[in-house]
């Protein structure tokens, strides 16, 4: 197992398994960099600071969108002389939609919220791309979105945070 930067991806299946294995990582290495997002990982403030308190094998955590989120975050993240997956703190803090821990204080830094993409498809599907093609491993099944928000607030729903808003559609017909 190398030394490295793991991403999560949280839904209601799949967090305590993320969660598990995120302990596992950085039980095995306390280097690597272990990131959470998803529509699982909690939003709200405070919400968000429990989240964190509660699995300290948790580094960072994207709120809301994270396509274009994480690979501003990736901008931010070195590799130290010691060998540890690292980030640089100040200019990580202008990443908007995430919380982090401080290395400073040992507390939390949270940023501004992140604008919802006006447009989905901007950020082309992988699939789609070909950037998949040359993996090796196995895929059980893939998430195909074909909107993303909800104008309704049903508090019974998984969409329940990420509600009343504009429904932004994706091209279904393979145009990315």
């Amino acid at each position: 197992l190398r030394t490295g930067v793991w991403l999560f991806s949280n839904y209601m299946w799949s967090i305590d398994i993320n969660l598990q294995v995120g302990r596992a990582i950085k039980s095995h290495d306390v280097k690597n960099l272990t990131i959470h997002g998803g529509p699982s990982t909690p939003e709200y403030k405070q919400a968000s600071a429990d989240f964190m308190a509660t699995h300290p094998s948790v580094d960072i955590s994207v709120h809301g969108e994270g396509e274009v989120a994480i690979t501003e975050v990736f901008e931010q993240i070195l590799r130290s002389q010691e060998g540890e997956v690292t980030y640089h703190q100040e200019p990580l803090a202008e990443v908007t939609g995430i919380t982090f821990r401080d290395k400073l204080t040992n507390g939390l830094i949270r940023t501004a919220a992140r604008k919802r993409m006006a447009a989905p498809d901007s950020v082309p599907s992988p699939y789609l791309s070909g950037l998949f093609d040359r993996y090796n491993g196995r895929v059980e099944a893939a998430i195909i979105e074909s909107n993303r928000g909800c104008p309704f607030g049903c508090t019974f729903c998984d969409w329940g945070s990420a509600t009343n808003q504009k429904v932004r559609k994706f091209d279904l017909r393979g145009n990315r």
